[in-house]
């Protein structure tokens, strides 16, 4: 436990270092100085923080703010693409494309491929109209049943989003991370909840000192996830003066188990350099 603890402290010191100007580099440690890394909280990141600006925050009493969410998170994650597109609800799938083509056209950047992928598996075409056609548009027509209720927990609410075509649990969680801090503010699990990835699966084998293993049920992986948690609430508190949600533990543990995978020289082609320039 104290090397995610130790990892937590360094992380969270490059960017108080780095937001107060600091020349770079942060951090003696070569794989945090060159490789990219999520912040501790998820809050602080750039595209998090993208999204609150241009549609979390604006339209924050929106009860259809969660579709607005799944556009940003599960289709674009990228703040300037989103920008273009401005708020997607009521939903327009046309102007939605047009927007995507226009930037693929110009050389710009349009999507966010490396966090999150359409993974449509034997489905050939365009990835804006497999976005639209098996993503988008069936969540926007079943909207009644996907949004959220008064009564939802965060589970709930993920659950029954997860239901949707292409989400699953990991989408939803996502969702549910930007949602929570302006609707569902008073979900009684609000604290606890998370859902996993195949990082933060592999991030806890390693922490708990085992091999990552190919397949554990989430039932199983949040059992042994949330004592974690609530073990290393404190120290974290402790080293870095945080209180992380259980999903921005998660999140660490994804990101440590990038960590491991650097050192270790395990799948590293997907771990993108950092610049400072960015």
């Amino acid at each position: 436990m104290q090397r995610i603890l130790n990892f937590i402290e360094e992380r969270e010191s490059i960017r108080r270092k780095r937001e107060l100007g600091l020349p770079y580099p942060w951090t003696d440690d070569p794989i945090l100085r060159d490789y990219r890394f999520c912040n501790i909280e998820r809050e602080q990141d750039r595209v998090t923080k993208g999204i609150a600006a241009l549609y979390r925050e604006p339209y924050k009493n929106d009860p259809e703010l969660w579709f607005a969410d799944i556009v940003a998170r599960r289709a674009v994650n990228w703040p300037d693409t989103l920008r273009q597109i401005g708020y997607p609800v009521p939903w327009n799938p046309d102007k939605f494309k047009s927007v995507i083509r226009a930037r693929q056209a110009a050389g710009l950047k349009a999507f966010e491929p490396q966090a999150y992928k359409l993974m449509v598996s034997g489905q050939p075409g365009e990835q804006v109209d497999l976005l639209v056609t098996r993503v988008l548009n069936p969540i926007w027509q079943g909207r009644d049943y996907y949004r959220p209720r008064p009564n939802d927990t965060l589970a709930s609410f993920s659950s029954r989003l997860s239901e949707a075509p292409f989400m699953g649990g990991f989408y939803s969680g996502q969702v549910v991370a930007d949602l929570k801090y302006v609707q569902l503010t008073h979900a009684p699990d609000w604290w606890t909840f998370a859902v996993s990835g195949p990082g933060s699966r592999r991030g806890l084998d390693r922490v708990m000192g085992r091999p990552p293993r190919k397949y554990w049920s989430e039932r199983a992986w949040y059992a042994e996830f949330i004592q974690l948690y609530q073990a290393m609430k404190q120290p974290i508190r402790n080293a870095t003066g945080l209180t992380l949600h259980a999903q921005d533990f998660q999140s660490c543990l994804c990101e440590y188990d990038k960590m491991c995978r650097l050192l270790n020289g395990e799948g590293t082609r997907s771990v993108r350099r950092y610049s400072p320039s960015l």
